[in-house]
């Protein structure tokens, strides 16, 4: 049996996604409800908007 999951990667060392993150970090949690099943999520440079680790937490 195959289990796939999606996975995001997120540079934020990235400037234009950087600025889409810094203006809305609630952004990532709508990743994570659209889907449900598993992912894994990489973010580059997380320590640039701590409040990502709180949305992946949540």
């Amino acid at each position: 049996m195959i289990q796939v999951c999606t996975i995001f990667f997120i540079d934020l060392l990235d400037s234009r996604v950087f600025q889409q993150y810094i203006k809305n970090s609630n952004q990532l949690e709508g990743k994570i409800l659209a889907h449900p099943n598993k992912i894994v999520i990489i973010i580059d440079g997380v320590q640039k908007i701590p409040e990502l680790s709180d949305e992946v937490r949540h």
